[in-house]
């Protein structure tokens, strides 16, 4: 007897509670045919994989990892972006730490050869599957779609979640929460960060950048510097030194032009000091050099020209959009 059948023979003749949660999954998996009375398996509807042992049914989850043909979820967290977007629900759990997931939209798995294990896919320039870097990469200015994630040499996943057609491919994240306070440090400090995944600038992208914060507490004379860096080479914004009172706003924006894999071009402007006289200061126009093969920190610093406790101020407002 095929399994799909002993599923539902199971759950009418054990009447147990494991049977039937497997008859409530069998009759998602299966459909009965008209013509002869029996069980057939659908085309490709679920997900299997490892999940946590506190995720329940019921939970949105999305794909937190795929390596050797094996997919494990976590709980998505709309706060973070980092885990989202969702790409199905839990509907059954086998055990503790796996779970049968229905997704949002159709994935499903194809058969290719040559592929690299967790790299995502797009549409190529020849209409064959393409990586970053690969000889069929689409050419700055064109359409990024993408396809989904490779789970093994030789199976990639079709993720509709990923898909981002007509927008480039582009990610957003946005500070839900000001910053930890920077009180009484003269040492350069990261007040607000997101992490550029490795490959995934090319020549082209455009990373958008906005902060603002408040130096809610100031010393005499002491002074308060900004700073806006991409990747480990030098900063590209850096604002100079200001002597500040209480209650002043330090605000700014920076549009990065991606020229290459190892070069970028940022323009923009800051401020700081007391709204309305705010200090203008103009980013100076001078290429970056990164490395965009490995994960590149779009990072915000503030120091304070000493380490007097007088001296606190937050990041209150930190979003980057990156246009690949």
């Amino acid at each position: 007897m095929p399994q799909h059948i002993n599923l539902v023979h199971q759950a009418f003749t054990e009447q147990n509670t494991s049977a039937q949660n497997a008859y409530a999954f069998a009759t998602e998996v299966f459909q009965r045919d008209a013509l002869d009375n029996d069980f057939r398996a659908l085309p490709p509807v679920i997900l299997t994989g490892v999940c946590g042992a506190s995720d329940e049914t019921g939970m949105c989850v999305y794909l937190a990892s795929a390596s050797g043909g094996v997919m494990t979820f976590a709980k998505a967290v709309p706060a973070d972006p980092t885990k989202m977007a969702a790409v199905g629900i839990i509907v059954y759990k086998p055990t503790s730490t796996s779970c049968v997931v229905r997704p949002f939209a159709c994935l499903g798995e194809v058969t290719l050869t040559g592929l690299t294990a967790g790299t995502t896919y797009v549409v190529g320039s020849d209409g064959l599957v393409a990586k970053f870097g690969g000889a069929n990469y689409p050419s700055a200015g064109s359409v990024i779609q993408v396809i989904g994630k490779a789970i093994s040499t030789t199976l990639l996943l079709i993720d509709p979640a990923l898909a981002a057609a007509g927008d480039g491919g582009s990610a957003e994240y946005v500070l839900t929460a000001a910053s930890s306070a920077l009180t009484a440090s003269s040492t350069e400090t990261t007040m607000g960060s997101y992490n550029i995944e490795a490959n995934t600038l090319r020549a082209g992208s455009i990373i958008d950048v906005e902060w603002a914060g408040i130096c809610t507490a100031t010393n005499a004379a002491d002074t308060f510097t900004q700073k806006l860096y991409l990747g480990a080479g030098a900063d590209m914004l850096s604002i100079a030194a200001l002597d500040v009172a209480n209650n002043d706003i330090f605000t700014g924006r920076v549009s990065i032009s991606v020229r290459s894999t190892t070069a970028a071009f940022p323009r923009g402007e800051g401020f700081l000091g007391t709204p309305g006289t705010a200090a203008f200061k103009p980013i100076s126009h001078t290429a970056l050099v990164h490395d965009a093969t490995i994960d590149q920190l779009v990072k915000f610093t503030g120091t304070w020209s000493s380490n007097n406790a007088g001296n606190s101020a937050r990041l209150d407002v930190f979003r980057v959009k990156v246009k690949r």
